[in-house]
């Protein structure tokens, strides 16, 4: 009779060659008014997928998201983890919905900089992250669920892929972020409140329809043709547009 043998392996990694997030995720949400919980997790990998312990990475992130240091090390599994102590998300406080873009880069080694998507979702409305296409009616797209008559749109301008309407959809208010964009594709979007497109957000190729029975609210920035059916509105500072 053989007698088994165990041994334990003590794995060494090789040279960092990779950034990734470490739940496979690189888009986080942040509810307004609300301190966050869960703050991003980068992983530092070798060619083989192992973590690698000790390696700095430098970080950016753009307003009004701060960092308080620039550079950070993994731990011995290869792990950066964020918390409030090294990067501020001011949801709290926050008048209106934002979203920041968080870079990470090798110091001493080249990998591809990964970017990450800090998205402030408001406060009875659902967040754009275009996490796995341009299609607005698509569940996933979006951090809690595709935008209708009862929770409204955010447009956020940090993920790269924009939002395209293949459809007629309705929604109670729309809120397109600075440097964001919305492609209505020839279709018509039905608002019963806000529609906000900031300072240099952009609603384009189609119809904004505020129908019978909307409420009204606040209007501003660049708007393709609006159809005004009912209610009234009050321009939040520069608007531009055509239509009806």
């Amino acid at each position: 009779t053989k007698v088994g043998h165990s041994a334990t392996f003590n794995v060494i990694a090789g040279p960092a060659a990779a950034l990734v997030s470490s739940d496979g995720n690189n888009t986080s949400v942040y509810p307004i008014g609300q301190a966050p919980i869960n703050y991003p997790r980068v992983k530092v990998l070798d060619g083989l997928g192992n973590g690698v312990a000790n390696q700095a990475v430098a970080f950016t992130v753009t307003a009004p998201c701060v960092l308080q240091t620039s550079q950070l090390t993994a731990d011995a599994q290869g792990m950066i983890t964020f918390d409030g102590t090294t990067l501020t998300i001011p949801a709290v406080g926050a008048s209106a919905p934002f979203s920041c873009q968080l870079v990470a880069s090798g110091v001493g080694f080249s990998a591809p900089a990964l970017q990450l998507a800090l998205l402030v979702q408001p406060t009875g409305g659902t967040v754009w992250s275009g996490r796995l296409s341009d299609a607005w009616e698509t569940h996933d797209n979006w951090s809690l669920d595709v935008p209708s008559t009862s929770l409204s749109a955010f447009i956020a301008a940090v993920p790269a892929t924009r939002p395209v309407v293949r459809s007629s959809p309705s929604v109670s208010s729309i809120d397109v972020e600075d440097g964001a964009q919305v492609n209505l594709n020839n279709n018509t979007l039905a608002v019963f409140q806000n529609i906000d497109a900031r300072t240099t957000g952009v609603i384009s190729n189609g119809t904004i329809n505020v129908p019978a029975g909307a409420s009204g609210g606040a209007m501003r920035g660049r708007l393709p043709n609006v159809n005004c059916q009912s209610g009234q509105y009050s321009l939040n500072g520069a608007v531009q547009m055509a239509g009806q």
